[in-house]
C-alpha cells in the first residue's frame, strides 16, 4: 500500500475517532470541514473518493446520535444530502452525487432514523432512478437483522393462536407515544373492565420478519417477568390483518426523560428511582434476561413516582459462560450504550446492564447523557452534598469503558446505593 492511500485511510480513521471522542465526552461533533479542507487542493479521484467517506461517516454518526445541534451547526442532527450539499455547494453537487451514497442515506435512515418509504425517498431525489437500489438495500438490512438475532435456541415460535388476543377484545381510547418500532395506545379491556396499553408494530415494521420475531420475542420474554417494577406483558394479540400486539399494564405518569428534562432528581430521589430500577434488573437478571437498552425514556414513573423498567425489545439472554460472544441486535441509544455493545460480537453479561443504570443515574443528577467516567465528578458543579458526591462515584465505577472494572452485578450497584442512602 501506497503512502498516499495510507495518508487517506488515516485521515477518515481520524475523523472517526474524533467522533468517538466527541460521543465520549459529550462534546460537540467534530467540523467535517476542517477534516475534507485537508483534501481541498488535491482534486483527483482518490481525493473526491475521500471526502466523500468523510462525509458518510458524519452522515452516519449524526443520524446515531440524532442530538441536538448547537446553534451555529448547518448540518443539524438528522442531515440529508441535500443538507450536506447546502453546506458545501462548491464539493456536493447532490444531483450529480454517485447512486451509492445516495441509497447509503437510505440505509442510515433506514437503520437509525425516520425510516422513509421508497416513494418518499425516490421523491427527495426525483432525476434519480433509485427503486432497484432501493429494494436491494431493505434485503441486505433484513439480512443483516436476521443474523443478528440470536440464536435458535433463545428465538421466540409462532405463538400459539389459541393463547392469543383477539382484537374484538379491546377498545382503543386513546394514542399514548411512540418510538422507533411502535406506537403505544390507551384501551379498555372489555372482558377485565381494566384500562390496559396495546403496543404495536409500525406498519412499516408489520411486513419485515425480523421485527416481527423481535417483536414477539419480545413479549414471550417478558410475559414471565412478575416483578412489582418491570411493566407486566399479559401476552400478544393479532388484528384481523394479522398485525402483531401486545398487552401491558399502563403506567400513567410518564417517562424518566422527560422528568429529567424538566429538572435533575435530588439525590434522594435519584436513589429512590435507581434502586427499584436495580431491584427489577437484578429479578430479570435472576431469570437470565439482559435489558441492554437501558435509558431514561425506557423507564416509566407512574403518578407516584414509582418506577417501572419497560421496553425489552433488545434483551438478550445471560451468556452461559464468560468466552461465549453473539452477535447483538442493531440497536438502542448510542450515549446510553455500554461500549462493548457497539461492537459486532459480544459476551452478553451483567455489565453491560450496569452501564446502563449508571447512565440513567447520571442523567438523574444531570438531566444529561452520560460522559466520561473522568467527566462524571465534574458534571454538576452544584452538587455540594455528601450523598450527592458519594452516587457520583458510584456512577463513574458503573461507567467505566473496561467492564471488569464496573460493577459485576447489579446487585452490587444496589448494595452500594443502599449503603449511601441509609
Amino acid at each position: 500500500m501506497n503512502r498516499e492511500v495510507d495518508a487517506s485511510e488515516n485521515l477518515v480513521e481520524e475523523f472517526e475517532r474524533a467522533w468517538r471522542v466527541a460521543v465520549a465526552n459529550g462534546d460537540p461533533p467534530p467540523c467535517v470541514a476542517s477534516f475534507a479542507a485537508r483534501t481541498a487542493e488535491d482534486r483527483s479521484a482518490q481525493n473526491r473518493g475521500l471526502f466523500d467517506e468523510l462525509l458518510l461517516v458524519d452522515l452516519e454518526f449524526r443520524w446515531q446520535l440524532s442530538s441536538d445541534p448547537r446553534a451555529d451547526d448547518v448540518l443539524g442532527a438528522r442531515p440529508t444530502w441535500r443538507d450536506y450539499g447546502r453546506a458545501f455547494p462548491a464539493q456536493v453537487a447532490v444531483d450529480s452525487l454517485p447512486t451509492w451514497m445516495l441509497v447509503e442515506e437510505y440505509r442510515v435512515r433506514h437503520r437509525w432514523g425516520d425510516r422513509p418509504s421508497h416513494a418518499a425517498f425516490a421523491s427527495e431525489y426525483p432525476l434519480r432512478d433509485l427503486l432497484p437500489h432501493l429494494r436491494q438495500i431493505d434485503a441486505e438490512l433484513f439480512a443483516d437483522s436476521a443474523e443478528a438475532m440470536p440464536d435458535l435456541a433463545n428465538r421466540a415460535a409462532t405463538p400459539d393462536s389459541s393463547q392469543l388476543f383477539g382484537h374484538q377484545e379491546f377498545v382503543l381510547m386513546s394514542f399514548v407515544g411512540q418510538g422507533g418500532m411502535g406506537k403505544v395506545y390507551r384501551a379498555l379491556q372489555k372482558s377485565t373492565g381494566k384500562i390496559v396499553a396495546i403496543k404495536t408494530l409500525r406498519k412499516d415494521r408489520q411486513t419485515n420478519p425480523a421485527a416481527v420475531e423481535a417483536f414477539i420475542r419480545e413479549a414471550e420474554l417478558v410475559k414471565n417477568l412478575e416483578h412489582p417494577h418491570i411493566v407486566h406483558v399479559h401476552g400478544l394479540g393479532r388484528f384481523p390483518a394479522a398485525g402483531f400486539f401486545m398487552v401491558l399494564d399502563l403506567i400513567e405518569g410518564g417517562d424518566l426523560q422527560r422528568r429529567v428534562s424538566v429538572a435533575p432528581l435530588d439525590a434522594s430521589d435519584a436513589i429512590r428511582v435507581a434502586l427499584q430500577i436495580a431491584d427489577a434488573l437484578a429479578y430479570a437478571h435472576s431469570k437470565g434476561i439482559l435489558h441492554c437498552d437501558l435509558k431514561p425514556a425506557n423507564i416509566l414513573l407512574d403518578e407516584a413516582g414509582a418506577a417501572f423498567v419497560a421496553d425489552f425489545g433488545f434483551a438478550q439472554l445471560l451468556s452461559k459462560n464468560a468466552n461465549a460472544k453473539s452477535r447483538r441486535t442493531v440497536g438502542g441509544t448510542l450515549r446510553y450504550l455500554a461500549p462493548e455493545l457497539r461492537d459486532d460480537n459480544v459476551a452478553f453479561e451483567p455489565t453491560i446492564d450496569v452501564f446502563g443504570l449508571g447512565a440513567i443515574l447520571f442523567a438523574m443528577f444531570t438531566g444529561n447523557p452520560p460522559s466520561m467516567p473522568h467527566d462524571v465528578a465534574l458534571a454538576k458543579p452544584s452538587l455540594e452534598n455528601a450523598a450527592s458526591r458519594a452516587v457520583l462515584q458510584i456512577v463513574a465505577r458503573c461507567l467505566n469503558t473496561n467492564p471488569a472494572y464496573r460493577f459485576q452485578s447489579i446487585d452490587e450497584v444496589a448494595a452500594a446505593l443502599q449503603h449511601v442512602a441509609d
